[in-house]
């Protein structure tokens, strides 16, 4: 993975925008466990864990695409009783927990 960084050309790209141009893939890593990843890679090309637990299903770590079909695939597992983040500014934990509340 290439981490360099591009000064001159760097711009944010909107939700919308990336909706466009990406997609999350999920891989069911054992019963209980999925990963969601973002491809193509996007910012440092994190990924997010979904743990199914008689307690609730938590996410670990959050992702930059939260799109409808993500949203509606964790509401299909029964939601999120909570999710637990690595890094304390991560902006998309605000997106995660709006988009599937409720």
């Amino acid at each position: 993975m290439d981490f360099s960084f591009d000064c001159v050309n760097y711009r944010r790209q909107t939700p919308a925008e990336l909706n466009v141009s990406h997609v999350n893939s999920w891989w069911r890593l054992e019963p209980d466990l999925f990963e969601i990843h973002t491809k193509p890679d996007f910012a440092i090309g994190q990924r997010a864990l979904l743990i199914r637990t008689p307690q609730g299903n938590f996410l670990w770590d959050c992702i930059a695409l939260i799109d409808d079909a993500t949203v509606e695939l964790i509401k299909g597992v029964g939601g999120l009783a909570g999710i637990a983040i690595s890094h304390g500014l991560d902006p998309t934990l605000t997106l995660v927990a709006n988009s599937v509340a409720g």
